[in-house]
């Protein structure tokens, strides 16, 4: 699979991802440990617009950057479109979701980030995901409201072009 797919940081790094690459998120994150992008898929959501108003917005950089970067492996979980990584992510979600109940938890503190932590042992390059990016706006909503196909990125190497498309300073 080869994917086009944008990455928002803060414009001070912009430079250094250029010369030396990105640094892999810790583990802690949605998907896990590793490089996030967003990409664009017809009409539902626009990978560059995506990654802009990631950087601006939630993490609230004034001075912003955007690369357009190109993604190609044949080692991928995609939960967006492949309805068997659909089913090994169900799997998951099912057998985590039961011991963390046995371990006497609440349903409702229930992270899906160990779904994502079990899936790397799957030797994946990059995993993809569409996600609601409104879903905590503090109820609940069966309509999604700001569709983004988020791409995870495990293996940098899969990573073929890194393009810095667009810096904005703000003084």
């Amino acid at each position: 699979m080869k994917l086009t797919c944008y990455h928002g940081t803060k414009a001070e790094s912009a430079d250094n991802i250029s010369k030396a690459g990105y640094k892999k998120s810790n583990s802690c994150e949605w998907f896990g440990s590793g490089i996030y992008f967003f990409e664009t898929y017809e009409t539902i959501c626009n990978g560059y617009i995506e990654a802009r108003d990631w950087a601006k917005h939630v993490k609230g950089y004034n001075s912003w950057a955007v690369f357009k970067a190109v993604v190609e492996s044949e080692k991928y979980i995609d939960i967006a479109f492949v309805h068997e990584h659909k089913m090994l992510y169900d799997r998951i979600k099912y057998k985590a979701l039961e011991n963390h109940k046995k371990s006497g938890q609440d349903v409702k503190d229930f992270n899906e980030n160990i779904i994502f932590l079990e899936m790397e042992k799957h030797d994946v390059d990059f995993i993809r995901a569409l996600v609601d990016s409104k879903k905590d706006l503090g109820y609940y909503s069966y309509i999604v409201r700001r569709p983004q196909l988020q791409i995870c990125v495990k293996n940098e190497e899969t990573i073929l072009s890194n393009d810095l498309i667009k810096v904005k300073w703000v003084k």
